[in-house]
């Protein structure tokens, strides 16, 4: 496996991604699939996984999966959903719902979720970075950064809310 060092994070270059875990015929994420998943990567070296607060209760099934590794061996990206903000107390609620579905105290990469010209508003708008900048002082967000599926202009514009860490990039080749 290859790795690249962020800090002093020796992150695996091959991530697993968590939003479409195998299911089963009652439309659930099937767990023992996912733990035979998690296993093999775990034992060829991928450390980083990526899930989300929406994505079909894959923070709870990857919370299980990684039960018995210790927590230093891995890395968890979760992901805030700016479209579920009402409110500014809503960031720490669904930071700490995440922290609980995944059974940690911290995580270690933290998204601001599938940006667009309305949540880059509302980020603004509600003081979401003020928040953010709450947890990663406690320790407890570890990397800050966002994902985006909007056009150039946009990812202008939400560079400009904070000095992110990190930036995941929609990119299809297709659309160029």
């Amino acid at each position: 496996m290859n790795y690249r060092k962020i800090n002093n994070n020796k992150v695996s270059l091959l991530g697993m991604g968590c939003m479409r875990l195998p299911i089963d015929e009652n439309n659930e994420i099937n767990v023992e699939k996912t733990e035979e998943m998690i296993k093999y990567a775990m034992e060829n070296g991928i450390n980083y996984y990526d899930t989300a607060y929406v994505y079909n209760n894959s923070e709870v099934t990857l919370s299980k999966c990684l039960e018995g590794y210790d927590r230093s061996s891995y890395y968890l990206t979760s992901k805030l959903p700016i479209f579920k903000l009402e409110t500014k107390e809503d960031v720490i609620r669904i930071f700490d719902e995440s922290c609980e579905r995944l059974q940690t105290n911290y995580i270690d990469f933290y998204l601001l979720h599938a940006l667009n010209a309305t949540s880059v508003k509302k980020i603004k708008e509600l003081g979401v970075i003020d928040e953010m900048k709450k947890l990663i002082e406690q320790g407890r967000i570890k990397h800050l950064g966002f994902s985006i599926h909007a056009p150039k202009e946009v990812l202008l514009d939400a560079l400009e809310l904070y000095d992110f860490d990190f930036v995941q990039i929609q990119l299809n080749y297709l659309d160029m």
